[in-house]
């Protein structure tokens, strides 16, 4: 008896490491955001804006992904430090954006190439 008690209480402290916190986006949430930010980040820094107008942009892109998405960014900074407290969760989140930014950049390239008249 005590040992299918024990095998139940395994079983249900298991399935609820997989439930995220209140108000945390899902790692699949973040990916999405963060490849969005960091493309931003690509963006503004080909402008070649002094600081303060490069931020005031980012702002704006900031907000724009944020706003696209249907997040705040109390919520994303909230998820950002959860994450952060869980580091094997967030290197899953950045191999996942890198992941995702490699493929945007070879769609890029084939784009390219495809309309290079050369």
């Amino acid at each position: 008896m005590r040992f299918i008690l024990l095998l139940f209480l395994i079983m249900v402290c298991a399935c609820g490491e997989d439930e995220l916190p209140k108000n945390i986006l899902t790692r699949e949430e973040m990916v999405d955001i963060l490849t969005d930010i960091y493309v931003a980040e690509a963006k503004i820094s080909r402008l070649s804006l002094n600081r303060d107008s490069a931020q005031v942009v980012y702002r704006y892109y900031e907000d724009s992904i944020f706003h696209r998405k249907g997040v705040n960014d109390s919520i994303y900074n909230l998820s950002l430090n959860y994450y952060m407290q869980t580091p094997d969760e967030l290197d899953k989140i950045y191999e996942a954006v890198l992941d995702s930014l490699n493929l945007k950049k070879q769609k890029l390239n084939k784009s390219k190439e495809s309309t290079d008249p050369s």
